[in-house]
């Protein structure tokens, strides 16, 4: 009784994470610790975000870049098997690259950060964590 209810959580926690086509090279928006489905059998999860960007309506000596931590592991697995990965947008292109190679089910992809959103803004205030999302795009390696 306890692995059918196991068996249950799991597919109900996979039916939750947003989906989408690592094979059609779309672009994936994923909310601040939110999880989307990598068919067949992977996820990708949004972990933590550290944003040092200048506001959009600030006067800064350095525009400041934004770091994000993403997770990506098959389903199932322990988290020893997890490809943590970070990537960093803005200022940042000689300390921590924009875009990581990962390996899901036996084939390279890259995995190239598009945006952070929000952007920061002094006039908007502190925005929480809760609020970010970044968007990704996810495509075959032709390394």
């Amino acid at each position: 009784m306890k692995s059918k209810v196991l068996v249950w959580m799991l597919v109900l926690g996979v039916a939750a994470c947003q989906e989408v086509s690592i094979y059609n090279n779309e672009d994936l928006k994923i909310k601040y610790k939110e999880t989307a489905l990598l068919p067949p059998s992977t996820t990708l999860t949004f972990r933590e975000v550290v944003d040092s960007r200048c506001p959009s309506d600030g006067v800064c000596i350095q525009a400041g870049n934004s770091v994000v931590n993403l997770e990506i592991k098959p389903i199932g697995s322990s988290s020893n098997q997890a490809q943590v990965i970070e990537l960093c947008s803005g200022a940042c292109a000689t300390t921590m690259p924009d875009t990581a190679y990962v390996n899901i089910d036996g084939i390279r992809y890259q995995l190239k950060l598009l945006e952070v959103a929000p952007y920061p803004n002094f006039s908007k205030g502190f925005t929480p964590k809760e609020e970010y999302s970044v968007k990704v795009k996810l495509q075959k390696s032709r390394k």
